[in-house]
């Protein structure tokens, strides 16, 4: 019995290790099989990751992009409403200065005088018709004309200050300083005043010479404090916007003070 016990449970063992064998066998590579599967899923997530990322950078390249057109496309629009803005503020302030003619006219020729002052106003008022077409350069003659042959005349005051303004308007700033200066060293309780300074002080801003810009700036605040011109003045002299904040918007051309000066026949 013992002679064939042996061997029957020598192959028992056998068969019950060979088994064992293949079932850790098949969990290993159960296991490896789901490590594989993982390390897949995982390579899966982390390319599609990759792929979101570049995506990401695309938009933000384009994005950037679209960005920097937008600010150009809006520097150029402020730079032509600022231009139209000052075309329509001159002509406005052109038209309504024709009134001051008329009313000088009727005041002199009460006064007997109405001959000279009526060529006089001919002449002014050329000017100002010049300045309405937007013609600068030809309406800065006369003025300068008027100003050669009346020095003294009733509209002399007002024909600096509108050489200075067709100076400045036509970009010739530095040459608009001296009149604007001009004119206030000549007639310093004049209502033009603020505006000169204020002008002077955008025109030193466009020769890049912002210390000068200041003081003229800095003037106007503290000589005008209660001039529509001051606010302005305070609004150049703050710190600049955030990069990429869209522009001001130029002030309204008219306030009652300014109406007011405008209806004097002053611009």
């Amino acid at each position: 019995m013992k002679k064939y016990l042996l061997p029957f449970l020598l192959i028992l063992s056998t068969s019950l290790f060979a088994k064992s064998v293949e079932e850790r066998v098949q969990a290993l590579e159960t296991s490896l099989t789901q490590i594989q599967n993982t390390e897949v899923d995982r390579n899966a997530k982390l390319a599609q990751a990759l792929a979101d990322l570049e995506q990401m950078k695309s938009s933000l390249q384009t994005l950037s992009g679209d960005l920097e057109t937008q600010q150009h496309l809006i520097q150029e629009g402020s730079i032509k409403a600022e231009k139209a803005y000052r075309d329509l503020e001159m002509r406005l302030a052109a038209f309504e200065a024709q009134l001051k003619v008329y009313q000088v006219q009727i005041s002199k020729a009460l006064s007997q005088m109405a001959p000279k002052v009526a060529e006089e106003g001919k002449l002014y008022e050329k000017g100002l018709a010049q300045v309405q077409d937007a013609d600068l350069l030809t309406a800065l003659g006369t003025f300068q004309q008027y100003l050669k042959a009346y020095p003294k005349g009733s509209f002399a005051k007002d024909a600096q200050f509108w050489i200075a303004e067709c100076r400045f308007s036509l970009g010739d700033y530095e040459q608009s300083i001296k009149d604007y200066q001009k004119g206030i060293d000549t007639y310093p309780k004049a209502a033009q005043v603020p505006g000169a300074l204020l002008h002077q002080g955008k025109a030193f801003l466009k020769l890049g010479m912002s210390d000068a810009a200041k003081t003229f700036l800095n003037k106007l605040i503290k000589d005008y404090a209660s001039a529509p011109e001051s606010a302005e003045a305070q609004k150049l002299l703050a710190p600049p916007p955030p990069a990429g904040s869209p522009p001001a918007t130029p002030p309204p051309p008219a306030t009652q003070d300014r109406q007011k000066s405008l209806e004097n026949g002053e611009f």
